[in-house]
């Protein structure tokens, strides 16, 4: 942790991007403030205490640091908690001789994500300094909570709601209504995704698009923090990142949380744990909860694991029956015993069936090599010079259509599969000689173009 100056940021910068923060806040909040209901007022600078610091100390050397209302990476006008600001005052309860440990104490919807991930990781690198505790009085949600995980030990009061786990962030489409009110907005940019999102401007799919990549790839970081602070596994975070709260006790089933506990016993508790090494056991409680796995967790939500199995069984049911379809695409005379085996084993792709076939052709020229020999051309007898005009003619074509149907470049950027695509709507012969069976094309054109297939008389 540097011991550097920290840049607290205008308020106008702190309410543009994306939201790790509870959705019902965010909304209420807004209409308040269009109503005129919340009344913006100039940021206060924080002055010092009676004690000469940022922040309270208790009687058994406890720092006593605040996340109340919203996150802000700065100061806001409409109040709430600058994330800059909190991580100085951890970085001094560090350097401060008289501070034995921190308590983290939040009561917040969360925030911003500009900011939090910062805040998180100050808060775990001070704990391995100080023993640092978070308690969460009625709510700790989404940035809050994210920022909670780094702490060794979290509690919260009965009646608290914890969770919220995810990012978001929300997008006007305004067109319609410029239009109405007869407004044309242009938007004039040297990229396409430079300027998107301007008011009154289309949104279209691309957009909407590259900007949940963006909010995915942000909440990433807020499951792996979650994943890593309280010890479960990154699938159990999956499950539980589904935006919703928990009232404090069923938060400590699913092991968001340590303790239901009012503010007063957790800061007892810290003050007798002051020596306690981050991950060691404690006489009456661990300092982190056992990893929550699919077992435990059907056990203590045996209504959500049963949904989650359903779903996934539905899912699973309509995959098989679309492999199985496929397989039986591949029908050819000859192989129905490695298509019919293909079909019910239960792991078979038609990618699979396709090569076996081609495998089983070229051994030793079974039923295929007869096949292959019977449908080929009869030798041109030896009829002088127009005889052998005709078979050269004869042969350039079947050249030319053994090597139309196997043009396939697996370098290039266009798609194998958009490749062959093209060459079925594009040669009706092919059509007719597969039955208009594209999967049998399919799989016999992309094993012709690797080399697996060879058509007598015209590959060498």
């Amino acid at each position: 942790m540097l011991d550097i100056e920290l840049h607290n940021p205008e308020c106008f910068a702190n309410h543009m991007g994306i939201w790790a923060i509870q959705p019902s806040f965010l909304t209420t909040a807004v209409s308040a403030i269009r109503a005129g209901l919340w009344q913006a007022k100039a940021p206060v600078e924080e002055a010092a205490l009676s004690n000469g610091r940022l922040f309270h100390v208790g009687p058994g050397g406890q720092a006593v640091i605040p996340l109340v209302g919203a996150l802000m990476k700065g100061d806001s006008k409409f109040g709430g908690s600058s994330t800059v600001r909190a991580r100085q005052k951890i970085r001094a309860a560090v350097k401060d001789p008289d501070v034995t440990s921190i308590m983290i104490h939040i009561d917040s919807p969360g925030g911003h994500v500009a900011g939090t991930f910062d805040l998180a990781a100050d808060i775990r690198a001070a704990d391995k300094v100080k023993p640092v505790f978070a308690h969460i009085d009625d709510l700790g949600a989404s940035a809050a909570f994210w920022a909670a995980v780094s702490a060794r030990r979290i509690t919260a009061n009965t009646t608290a709601q914890i969770g919220s786990i995810g990012t978001v962030a929300v997008v006007h489409d305004l067109s319609a209504k410029a239009e109405k009110e007869g407004v044309t907005v242009h938007v004039i940019s040297t990229g396409e995704f430079k300027g998107a999102f301007a008011p009154g401007a289309p949104v279209p799919a691309e957009h909407l698009q590259a900007l949940q990549e963006r909010i995915d790839g942000l909440n990433e970081h807020f499951l792996a923090a979650v994943a890593q602070g309280r010890n479960l596994s990154a699938d159990t975070v999956r499950v539980l990142a589904d935006g919703r709260v928990h009232i404090a006790a069923t938060a400590v089933e699913l092991g968001l949380i340590d303790a239901v506990s009012s503010f007063d016993d957790a800061l007892e508790f810290a003050q007798g744990r002051t020596t306690q090494k981050r991950g060691s056991k404690m006489s009456d409680q661990t300092d982190k909860p056992e990893a929550l796995t699919l077992e435990s967790f059907s056990a203590t939500h045996p209504d959500i694991a049963a949904q989650i199995r359903a779903s996934g069984v539905e899912e699973g049911a309509k995959l098989e029956r679309e492999r199985i379809q496929a397989v039986a695409e591949c029908s050819v005379p000859g192989f129905e015993d490695i298509v019919s085996a293909a079909m019910y084993d239960g792991k078979s792709s038609a990618r699979d069936v396709a090569l076996k076939i081609v495998a089983k052709s070229k051994e030793g020229g079974g039923t295929a090599l007869k096949d292959i020999q019977a449908d080929a051309v009869a030798p041109v007898a030896d009829g002088g010079e127009a005889a052998t005009e005709a078979a050269d003619a004869d042969a350039a074509k079947i050249a030319a259509a053994a090597a139309k149907k196997a043009t396939v470049d697996f370098t290039a950027a266009e798609s194998v599969e958009d490749q062959i695509k093209a060459m079925w709507e594009n040669d009706e012969d092919a059509r007719e000689e597969f039955n208009g069976n594209f999967a049998n094309f399919k799989a016999y054109t992309e094993q012709h173009a690797k080399g697996n297939v060879r058509i007598f008389g015209q590959d060498k």
